[in-house]
């Protein structure tokens, strides 16, 4: 073949992939338009994160992802103390929500010390934990507490908290409350929350140490006034407004989101290593410490969990088996239009925390005798 031959060719061949690209560019405009929010390409996860709060800045939204959060500069956000707020969803729910003067939910303030005679519970989690959606005394720790005779559930949970957030608190609050119990609500996703710097606002993180210490680092967390005066994240504008790219992008982003849930994965060993350090700091604190596994939908992560719990010689509450007994018969216990719990899903927590509870004879005391005889919601199914 000539040379000027070959170079038609491929001038052809060139030209005839541009104009393909172009036209399944166009197609994909009109298919998929503005149906679904693209990520954009070449941003790593917190980058992608921190660009999406720039651009809710932009458009004249509050720094805070809701009206009871405050910024703090070492755990990222927390619940706003004193604050009393009507917390809305169209179509889920329509609730009240109140923080104490201590930033716990509810209205109720706890003595420091502890009063004797006292059997205090702390509850440790995210969203689920704090209760979104559900008032007051709708959560399980609400629950739990009317349950049981002689004990205080104090409610340390912030929606978007990962175990890295909770393990800040509870170790520069939460020892200061003279907890008996600390639960501790984990979740698969925790992982990517733990792995990253930001993510529903900017948050501290750990690295792990090649030695196994964790290291703290993006601390402080910078207020939401100097956040929104720096630049936001460097974008490529033409490939940034191509679907197919966004598409690709999405494509890329679902397949690391994968590689964190795997046995070995950086995040799992990360997230591994905060929950020793929870169960070391709550031990030498005199609590008893208990991981509540939240989720069910990743049941992957069930046996990973279930190994380090032996490891550790702590006890693990799998709330799993009694949430897919809801699923199979169709029973709710999540919210209408919105993945957290309603009122009998709290219910339903409450009643399979408060039986791992009960099940130490040295808890015989706070415990009503009839208070765990009934099964939970949901255990009959």
């Amino acid at each position: 073949m000539s040379k000027p031959t070959w170079v038609l060719n491929w001038g052809l061949a060139c030209g005839s992939f541009i104009v393909a690209v172009i036209m399944a560019e166009f197609v994909a405009r009109i298919v998929i338009g503005d149906s679904i929010l693209l990520p954009e390409p070449f941003l790593s996860e917190s980058e992608q994160s921190r660009l999406n709060w720039h651009e809710r800045q932009r458009a004249g939204h509050d720094p805070s992802v809701y009206g009871y959060d405050a910024p703090d500069e070492l755990l990222g956000w927390r619940l706003r103390p004193d604050v009393e707020v009507r917390s809305t969803k169209v179509g889920a729910y329509d609730v009240v929500v109140r923080a104490n003067e201590q930033g716990l939910r509810g209205s109720r303030t706890f003595d420091v010390p502890k009063p004797d005679g006292i059997a205090r519970i702390g509850v440790f989690g995210d969203s689920q934990s704090f209760g979104e959606g559900v008032n007051d005394d709708e959560t399980y720790s609400a629950y739990l507490e009317q349950s049981l005779s002689g004990a205080e559930v104090l409610n340390f949970g912030v929606h978007g908290f990962g175990t890295d957030q909770m393990l800040l608190r509870y170790e520069t609050e939460g020892t200061d409350y003279d907890l008996d119990i600390v639960v501790l609500g984990f979740a698969w996703f925790h992982l990517r929350r733990n792995d990253t710097d930001f993510s529903f606002f900017a948050k501290p993180r750990f690295e792990l140490l090649p030695n196994g210490e964790l290291n703290l680092v993006s601390v402080p967390v910078p207020h939401p006034t100097a956040l929104a005066l720096a630049p936001p994240p460097e974008t490529y504008v033409v490939i940034g407004n191509s679907v197919l790219a966004g598409l690709f992008w999405q494509r890329i982003a679902n397949l690391r989101e994968r590689m964190v849930y795997r046995p070995g994965s950086s995040a799992w060993e990360l997230t591994a290593a905060l929950l020793k350090q929870f169960a070391k700091s709550t031990v030498s604190n005199g609590s008893r410490f208990i991981i509540m596994s939240i989720d069910e939908s990743h049941p992957q992560m069930d046996a990973l969990l279930s190994t380090l719990a032996q490891e550790l010689s702590i006890e693990l509450v799998d709330l799993g088996p009694m949430q897919r007994r809801f699923n199979s018969t169709g029973h709710g216990y999540r919210l209408e239009n919105d993945g957290h719990w309603n009122a009998v899903g709290h219910q339903a927590v409450a009643a399979e925390l408060g039986r791992a509870i009960c099940a130490d004879p040295a808890y015989s005391s706070i415990c009503r005798e009839s208070a765990w005889a009934q099964e939970a919601p949901g255990s009959s199914l």
